[in-house]
């Protein structure tokens, strides 16, 4: 059975840094705190984790998309990169950090949790992100402007790692 729902929580996810179950709850409940907030969270949280767990390569596959979208974005590639093509180890480190500080905080379970987890993405962005320093990876990866090429390779990207 198709779960459209699960699989856009999935993309969004990737692509809001993990702030999309934050927005979904605050946009059904008109609310970004309280009970009723909470519950529509927790409700959207069970329902998402239950699909990831049926389907983990789907839903990594799919998360992993989103977070690419930024990238799409035509310019946005070209301004990330400096204008000067692929990103030195310090520079993708420090913007691993910062990406993997915002994810953190946006898939931590509680409000209390944030600075914890926060720290953790932080460390772990820095310490993934120069693997883009690989030759050629950050240049592809940051050189995305849109349209259907962009499209079919990152298409090609997801299946031959995920298999999507």
């Amino acid at each position: 059975m198709a779960d459209y729902g699960n699989r856009s929580r999935a993309v969004f996810g990737g692509a809001l840094l993990g702030f999309a179950d934050e927005l979904e709850a605050a946009l059904r409940s008109g609310r970004i705190s309280g009970p009723e907030y909470r519950s529509a969270r927790d409700s959207i949280r069970k329902n998402y984790g239950a699909y990831e767990e049926a389907n983990p390569y789907e839903a990594g596959g799919l998360s992993m998309a989103g977070s690419i979208a930024p990238f799409l974005v035509p310019g946005l590639g070209a301004a990330l990169a400096g204008g000067r093509g692929a990103l030195s180890m310090g520079r993708l480190a420090a913007a691993g950090a910062g990406y993997g500080a915002v994810e953190g905080a946006g898939s931590a379970a509680e409000m209390s949790d944030i600075p914890v987890d926060a720290v953790v993405g932080a460390s772990m962005g820095a310490a993934l992100g120069p693997l883009f320093a690989v030759p050629g990876a950050a240049k592809k990866a940051h050189a995305f402007r849109g349209g259907k090429k962009a499209e079919r390779e990152l298409y090609d990207l997801l299946n031959k790692y995920v298999g999507v």
